[in-house]
Parts: C-alpha cells; sequence; structure tokens
C-alpha cells in the first residue's frame, strides 16, 4: 500500500520498488518515522536484542496510529490535531477501538480480533520493556519470555496495524 510519502509498506520488495526506494532516497527523501521504527525493530531483532526490538515496534504502532488519529481530526476541522496535542491525552487501545469509531472509522479489532490481542500486548510489553527491562507476553494464559522465535507474530501484527490505518485513511 502506499502512503502520502511515496514509500511503500506491505509490499514485496521488488527491482523497481527497490530502484524507486533508492531514488527517493538519493533525492533527500525519508520514510515515515513509524516505518523507520519499524526497520530499526527488524534490526534489533537480527542482533538478538528484543527489549530494543520491542520498543522500536510499539513506538512505530504508537506514532502511524497517532498519525491517522491526527488526519482523521484534521479531516473533521483543520484546528483539531493542534488541540488535542496541547490538550488532550488518548490512549493507544482507546486510539485503535473507540477513538477512530467516533471520527467515523471501524475499530481495529473489527476483522483484526487476533492481530488487535498481539498489537496491545506488544503495546504493553513496550512499556515493561522501557520501565522494567521486562520482555514477557501471555500465550494461552502463560507467561512468556519473547525471542526471536516468537517475535514474528507480533510484525505481523503491526503490518495488521500498518495495513488497517492505510485503509482508514484511504476510506476517508
Amino acid at each position: 500500500m502506499t502512503v502520502k510519502s511515496g514509500f511503500t509498506h506491505g509490499k514485496k520488495l521488488d527491482s523497481a520498488t527497490w530502484a524507486a526506494t533508492g531514488e527517493k532516497l538519493a533525492a533527500g527523501e525519508h520514510p515515515p518515522v513509524a516505518q523507520q521504527f519499524y526497520c530499526d525493530a527488524l534490526l534489533r531483532v537480527s542482533e538478538r536484542d528484543m527489549r530494543q526490538a520491542v520498543i522500536a515496534l510499539g513506538i512505530a504502532c504508537e506514532l502511524k496510529v497517532r498519525e491517522l488519529i491526527s488526519d482523521a481530526l484534521a479531516a473533521k476541522h483543520p484546528f483539531l490535531p493542534a488541540l488535542l496535542e496541547k490538550y488532550g491525552r488518548f490512549s493507544f487501545q482507546d486510539s485503535i477501538k473507540s477513538l477512530i469509531r467516533d471520527l467515523d472509522g471501524q475499530p481495529f479489532s473489527a476483522g483484526h480480533d487476533e492481530a488487535n490481542k498481539l498489537v496491545n500486548s506488544l503495546y504493553e510489553m513496550r512499556g515493561k520493556a522501557t520501565h522494567k527491562g521486562a520482555c514477557t507476553f501471555d500465550l494461552a494464559g502463560k507467561r512468556q519470555e519473547l525471542d526471536a522465535d516468537n517475535m514474528g507474530k507480533f510484525f505481523e501484527a503491526t503490518d495488521a496495524l500498518f495495513t488497517w490505518c492505510d485503509e482508514q485513511e484511504d476510506a476517508r
């Protein structure tokens, strides 16, 4: 799916896309910050640094959703994002559930039940990794330590979240 910056997400990397990406980077363009954090998370997994991977992936999700909410608010009235930034705070879970519904979008959980659970678990892990240095999650009622083998499902859930955000944008 093409995002506003012209960089793509959720698409197999072929030689034409790779060349177009290289041209954009050579021209001084950069992927959106959420995609940069996503890539940083991939790098951290390759280095076996799960704590930093979780932090980067959680931030990627938060930034992508925040951009969606800001754009949805701006579509309602141009001054709303600035007011929200200055005076309002909302939780990540509220953003992908009730706030987006109030802005005429579909909650992430609609059609993405498992990915929604994983993204919320990822966001919880991000907080624990940041504040406690812990990277554990619940799987079938059992607490597990995050490792490279089980990290893939969190990337897949993040892909689903990014695609959902793009679909919400396209629907507006």
